[in-house]
């Protein structure tokens, strides 16, 4: 390991066998932009701070160039409610979102397979998020629920349909952006 500042530039760069990061840094080494990347010379991490905390975008890549994840900071504090990975492919892999029903939050995490189809979801309630609240699968069009429902999720089948109703609007608001 080595480390390397250069003062008169404003950047320090540490490096290992597997990766190195670069710092980009204001006079004082408050502000900074925080770069990792793989040996093969592909960024891997990108990060913002300001005043020493995460702020605005953090960004993860595959080692063949491609976005993974992309979040939203402000002062330290995670602004996404919703987060998207992707694939080495650039198809979406993992999906997820906090919806509100019932004075409620729920967790939804939304899977999908072979080129970025949609294929199941699993609903978490956020006061117990270690048990699944309602899983679903979508088979032939349908959502069909899976094996392991929680046994007091009476109202499953509505929050599913609450997450339908959001994943349309979600996706809808995508997809005019690009018409855009």
């Amino acid at each position: 390991m080595f480390e390397m500042t250069l003062s008169e530039t404003n950047y320090k760069i540490t490096a290992d066998l597997l990766q190195y990061t670069k710092i980009l840094y204001d006079t004082l080494g408050y502000d900074s932009l925080v770069q990792t990347y793989y040996p093969n010379g592909q960024l891997y991490k990108q990060y913002n701070y300001l005043n020493g905390l995460l702020h605005g975008k953090a960004l993860i890549f595959h080692s063949n160039g491609r976005l993974q994840n992309e979040k939203h900071y402000y002062f330290g504090e995670c602004t996404d409610s919703q987060c998207i990975y992707y694939d080495m492919f650039g198809f979406v892999e993992l999906e997820s979102w906090i919806i509100h029903y019932k004075k409620r939050d729920f967790l939804c995490i939304s899977d999908y397979g072979f080129y970025g189809k949609l294929s199941a979801v699993r609903i978490y309630d956020c006061l117990d998020p270690q048990v699944v609240y309602a899983g679903f699968m979508l088979v032939d069009g349908k959502w069909k629920p899976r094996n392991h429902h929680y046994p007091n999720a009476r109202d499953a089948k509505r929050v599913l349909k609450h997450y339908q109703k959001e994943y349309a609007k979600r996706h809808l608001k995508d997809e005019t952006t690009v018409q855009q």
